[in-house]
């Protein structure tokens, strides 16, 4: 109920609300949900977003977004080979977060949002299904069929849940970064001019990705990422 009323009466202001009721209890930790915590402790942020010396071990799927189609469903949607410009499912996703805030409380709004969301979420059941027939595919989906969860785990709706998520993840977050890197990139032409120099020093073959190790220690390269992050 906190979270409701944080983003539907003050209006998406659900960070401020939050804040406000941890003054008033008297803690910088609420519970704003039955699965999640909210910390308002500015010292605790090192913890969470390590950076520096204090790398954490992530797997290497984190930083690859693009394959979460693969990841979850076994096979590529082949987005990135197509001819044009096609959105796909740009609309259904931005139509769902531009109400999510009301579906996460009222799932049955998502029907109505638009046809493509609809689409969106049919296709999650079916892949969600999918994964429950070709248990030889080793994906998230199955991961999670075949893992010792309890049942109310293992759902259709749990399942196209998480389809969506990745669905969203994979494919909206790096389309606003990569959105917004390419705009200020082409707004200020001699930061793309100084990068391309820098990548062409250390660039042997264009058919061939540099090693990220390389790529880390270029200072112009790090600096747009971090300025676009």
């Amino acid at each position: 109920m906190h979270e409701l009323y944080g983003e539907q009466h003050r209006r998406r202001q659900v960070v401020a609300a939050t804040k406000c009721l941890g003054l008033t209890i008297g803690g910088p930790i609420i519970r704003i949900n039955p699965d999640e915590v909210h910390c308002s402790d500015p010292d605790f942020i090192n913890t969470l977003y390590a950076s520096g010396g204090k790398r954490r071990n992530k797997s290497s799927l984190f930083v690859v977004g693009f394959p979460s189609d693969e990841y979850c469903f076994g096979e590529p949607f082949g987005f990135l080979h197509q001819p044009g410009w096609d959105p796909n499912f740009r609309e259904a996703i931005y139509a769902m977060f531009h109400l999510i805030h009301i579906m996460r409380h009222f799932l049955s709004v998502i029907n109505e949002v638009s046809e493509n969301a609809g689409a969106l979420a049919y296709h999650s059941k079916a892949a969600a299904y999918d994964a429950g027939v070709q248990m030889s595919q080793n994906t998230v989906l199955f991961s999670l069929l075949s893992s010792n969860l309890p049942a109310e785990e293992k759902t259709t709706e749990r399942l196209s849940g998480e389809a969506n998520v990745f669905l969203a993840v994979g494919m909206e977050t790096i389309a606003i970064a990569l959105s917004l890197c390419i705009y200020y990139l082409l707004k200020n032409m001699e930061i793309v001019a100084k990068m391309r120099a820098e990548l062409l020093v250390v660039v042997m073959n264009l058919e061939a990705l540099l090693n990220w190790f390389v790529l880390e220690r270029l200072p112009h390269l790090t600096a747009v990422i971090k300025e676009t992050l």
